[in-house]
């Protein structure tokens, strides 16, 4: 249940912005330089492959048996290309997009009358510092857990197992921050309120995980999975505020029925003197 309800929060996000067309000023721009950046992203790499078949082709000999290797070196340098320019693609538009996302979120944050605090003008390097140290934190794990792919068979299993596992809860992480900081979370904060919605938190983070493999098409759902952190977050704090307003009505029950107890023995004395 709780990842499923993290999972589907782009998709609830999109409906959202329809419902809300308001939002389209804000996220149109966002969509486009998404889209622009992920153009240039697929051209370098094709660019960047064939140049470097070409290269590889005039360097391996042309005997038969070195068909094989040069399919292998490849194959290697092919998904060694795709990862760079995945990560460079999601750095670019994790700095460039960092404030559109989060006007967007605040507009947001509006829309489901979500109390926010005060928007700090200057707390942009604040946020560029956050999202540099949230990319250099995912690719150095990631590094790391490519090494385990040097046991055989468990280790490859165990990659990439972990690999999914630390991605969707780095992207999850990355996220959330948005209603996070709305609310004017610090470190602590984050923490735990993570540390209560895992599932949810991995279930967005897996959501924007596959999304970032869809071209064209994603650049607009990862703007919708912003929209949808903010009603995830407002969904989650409304069940868990839920309890505490039917204790408090509880409590001002009992109290009324205490109070209607203590004055029902006056009223019979009352009556009776009369």
């Amino acid at each position: 249940m709780g990842f499923g309800h993290g999972f589907a929060s782009p998709f609830r996000g999109f409906f959202h912005l329809l419902r809300h067309p308001a939002l389209w000023r804000v996220t149109i721009p966002q969509i486009a330089l998404h889209l622009l950046l992920m153009l240039f992203a697929i051209v370098f790499l094709v660019l960047g492959i064939s140049f470097l078949a070409i290269a590889i082709h005039q360097v391996i000999p042309e005997e038969w048996h070195w068909h094989w290797k040069e399919a292998i070196v490849l194959i290697t340098a092919g998904m060694m290309a795709i990862a760079v320019t995945g990560s460079s693609w999601l750095a670019v538009s994790w700095l460039v997009c960092g404030s559109f996302q989060t006007s967007l979120a605040r507009h947001v944050g509006k829309t489901v009358r979500l109390s926010m605090v005060p928007l700090d003008e200057n707390d942009w390097y604040g946020e560029l510092f956050q999202n540099l140290r949230g990319l250099a934190w995912m690719i150095g794990g990631n590094l790391t857990i490519l090494l385990l792919h040097f046991i055989p068979v468990i280790g490859s299993i165990a990659a990439i197992l972990l690999g999914l596992w630390f991605n969707w809860n780095i992207l999850g992480t990355e996220y959330c921050d948005f209603p996070w900081n709305l609310k004017g979370f610090d470190d602590e904060q984050k923490k735990e309120w993570a540390k209560s919605y895992r599932g949810q938190l991995l279930g967005l983070g897996a959501s924007v995980f596959f999304l970032n493999f869809i071209p064209f098409v994603g650049s607009l759902m990862l703007t919708c999975a912003v929209i949808g952190s903010v009603l995830l977050y407002d969904d989650l704090e409304g069940i868990k505020e839920t309890p505490k307003k039917r204790k408090k009505q509880k409590k001002k029950a009992s109290k009324k029925s205490d109070s209607e107890e203590n004055a029902t023995p006056e009223t019979s004395e009352m009556e009776s003197s009369s």
